[in-house]
Formats: C-alpha cells, structure tokens, sequence
C-alpha cells in the first residue's frame, strides 16, 4: 500500500511540475511579447524617431526647410536651406540660460518688433554652444515662418538679431524630457561614435554642436529632441 501511495504522489508532482513548466513558458513568451510592443512604443529608434517627427509636425508648425542625404539608424545628414531666423546669445553652461533667450525671442514673435506684428511660433527652438577654455557662447534661434521669409521684422531688442543661415548638420532624434544637458550629451557621444564607425569622424565641427526641442514644457510624454554636429564644411 505505502509502494503504492509513493507512486500515485510522484506521477501527481511529475504531472503538476509539467503543467507548471508549460505555465511559465507561456508566461514568459507573453512578457516577451509585451516587452518588446512597450520597448517599440516607449523606445523607438532615432530612424524611426524622424520619420514620424515629420508627419507629426510638419502640418501644425512651419519647419526650416532640409533635404536629407543621408539615413541611417543612429543620424542623419541634413541640409538646412538658406533662412531668415531671429537669433539671441548669451554665455554661460549649456542650458543655463534657456528662459531668458526663450522669452526674449517670444516677445518677438508676439509683438515686439519695428512693425508690432504677431508672428507664428515655429519648431524647432535651436541652441547653438560653442564650447570655450571658460565659458560657453550660447545662441537660441527661432525659424522665420514662410509668410515673414522675405521680409522679417526688425527686433526692437538690441540683443535680438535676425540672420540668414544654411547649414548641414548631422543629426540624431529622440524622444523622453532633458532636463540635464549631460542628457544632450549622451546623445552627441552617440552621434559621434556612430559617424566614426561611419568613416566621418573627422567631417563635423569640434567644440560646436546644437540641440534642439520641438514640444511646449508642459507636454509631459511623447516629446521630440534632436541633437545637431555642424559638418565640417559648413562655416
């Protein structure tokens, strides 16, 4: 009888220990499953990244015009076409003084220039660093819409200059809220790594870079970020 009872419990385990198995590995295909629809959803590719970016704002907010000439899945190389944009500058660490040249460049748009007219806010907001032994020379740049391209208003901010600029740049999107430039620089240690691998280590401009927002600070998710290498080439 005791023979008998041990084999009915070791056929019962040996029948609970496979459903068990067979359990877990339907679990772990279904968290698989789920993990990689979340990492696709939460953590896009940059490729991936910039091709939605220009659907999604594209219709809502004049973009600077760019041909692109080449993609990959790190960056791309960008050809900025010749623009007015409304430009201030400042010094000091990268980010340090975003509000005050934010907010000098929106009161242009919203009336104070020579002509007091309202002017469309456009994306990207565009910070240039030129990185120095002591400090950092910083400029925030807004595009000029289409409908002020040939003939922008004057500032009536002495600080406040309107310039014409054409550029290519190498640029890599992504998504998430910076809110340390050690954020940016990540991104540009990555840029960098890929063009070398690339062959074109040696084709963007050192102690020069941009980055550049897309979203108002209040959008909390889904937001849009770029960083920006000047190519070489380009003054």
């Amino acid at each position: 009888m005791l023979s008998w009872l041990l084999m009915i419990i070791a056929r019962t385990s040996r029948a609970i220990l496979f459903q068990c198995a067979r359990f877990s590995i339907g679990v772990a295909g279904t968290i698989s499953n789920i993990t990689g629809q979340v990492t696709n959803s939460f953590f896009p590719t940059p490729r991936a990244i910039m091709t939605d970016a220009r659907s999604k704002y594209g219709p809502s907010f004049n973009l600077p015009p760019f041909t692109v000439s080449k993609e990959s899945e790190e960056y791309e190389e960008r050809h900025y076409q010749k623009a007015f944009w409304v430009s201030t500058t400042s010094s000091g660490a990268p980010m340090s003084n975003s509000s005050t040249m934010f907010m000098k460049l929106f009161r242009y748009i919203q009336g104070a220039n020579k002509r007091n007219e309202m002017i469309s806010m456009t994306v990207p907001v565009m910070t240039e660093v030129k990185e120095g032994n002591r400090n950092n020379n910083l400029k925030m740049s807004f595009y000029i819409p289409d409908d002020f391209q040939k003939d922008p208003p004057a500032p009536s901010d002495p600080s406040v200059f309107i310039e014409e600029k054409e550029f290519t740049a190498f640029v890599r999107s992504f998504g998430g809220y910076p809110m340390f430039f050690s954020q940016y620089r990540k991104h540009i240690d990555t840029t960098i790594k890929a063009m070398t691998r690339d062959g074109l280590g040696d084709k963007y401009r050192k102690g020069v870079f941009m980055y550049a927002g897309y979203d108002q600070p209040w959008k909390m998710f889904d937001r849009l970020n770029e960083v920006l290498l000047v190519k070489e080439t380009e003054e």
